[in-house]
């Protein structure tokens, strides 16, 4: 189980890294599906232009599109569909990154949950129970419908993961 705690933070963390050039910009997506993203050599570089600083540039070879609305669903943190005033924040993209966590430990798709504040994911251990307390509690933080609850930005989302995948 370290092992496989310690591996997915190392596939997400290049995503991280990616966040926090955004958020240095004031830039949030809001709403990304972990497939508008492509990990290679350690940086995960996005399929769509963004204005991201001049060490993250597009692979070579690729085709850059407009990512598709509707692969957004449920992977949308509720301030997507008009909740909490509407306000993207860093906020919002750890919420983004907390469900493709739940959706790589489940295997699940994500969830209509996800478009209403009042309600909750299932726990990741409801469907793996081997998965770690501590992993647990992080994808639960990341995936809190209410914004102020969530870690305020990737780089605590990643403390805290590495945090687990110490524990466990």
């Amino acid at each position: 189980i370290a092992l496989r705690v310690a591996s997915l933070v190392e596939v997400v963390s290049p995503l991280l890294d990616t966040l926090e050039v955004l958020h240095k910009r004031g830039r949030f997506l809001g709403a990304f599906h972990p497939e508008h993203f492509v990990v290679h050599s350690d940086q995960a570089h996005p399929l769509w232009p963004l204005p991201l600083s001049s060490r993250l540039p597009p692979l070579e070879g690729l085709t850059l599109t407009a990512p598709d609305a509707r692969c957004h669903v449920g992977y949308a943190p509720p301030e997507a569909y008009g909740h909490y005033q509407g306000e993207l924040s860093e906020r919002s993209d750890v919420f983004s990154v907390g469900m493709w966590l739940f959706y790589a430990l489940t295997g699940l798709a994500p969830l209509e949950e996800t478009r209403q504040p009042t309600r909750r994911l299932p726990s990741v251990r409801v469907y793996h129970p081997c998965v770690s307390p501590e992993l647990e509690a992080v994808v639960r933080k990341a995936t809190s419908p209410v914004p102020s609850r969530r870690y305020p930005n990737a780089m605590m989302l990643r403390d805290a993961l590495r945090w687990a995948a110490h524990m466990s």
